[in-house]
């Protein structure tokens, strides 16, 4: 199939069909994104693995879940392209995934577990995990 990703130039049918693609396309993207996130859901991403988690971080978690669930579909293109998708995959495969979320840890560069605890250690000690031994 080829894609194009120019409109044509010339003044034909397929300036209309190139068009009503991109609209198509564009409307199901915003129209995902305009979903509400569940605060709890959110909440509980965040106790996991922090208010800092990434867009990569939560696509490889993502991928994680998924191989290891029966029944937990791959997140997909849409999905996989923002942080707000990728919460309203969470959100939606919930009953799935919140079973097994406990499982999958971030770990740093020093193989310390990423969490909300470690972030509110940080946060109220000023000192990073790593120098609470020294």
């Amino acid at each position: 199939m080829f894609v194009q990703t120019n409109p044509p130039k010339q003044d034909d049918s397929s300036v209309n069909i190139y068009l009503n693609l991109h609209q198509i396309h564009s409307g199901r993207t915003s129209r995902q994104l305009k979903q509400p996130i569940n605060p709890t859901i959110l909440n509980e991403i965040y106790s996991h693995f922090s208010s800092g988690v990434t867009i990569q971080e939560l696509k490889s978690i993502a991928m994680v879940l998924s191989s290891l669930v029966l029944n937990l579909p791959y997140p997909n293109r849409d999905e996989k392209r923002s942080l707000t998708g990728l919460f309203l995959y969470f959100q939606k495969n919930w009953d799935l995934i919140k079973p097994v979320i406990h499982l999958v840890k971030l770990r740093d560069e020093n193989q310390f577990v990423i969490d909300g605890r470690r972030e509110l250690y940080e946060m109220m000690t000023g000192k990073a995990i790593s120098e609470k031994n020294s």
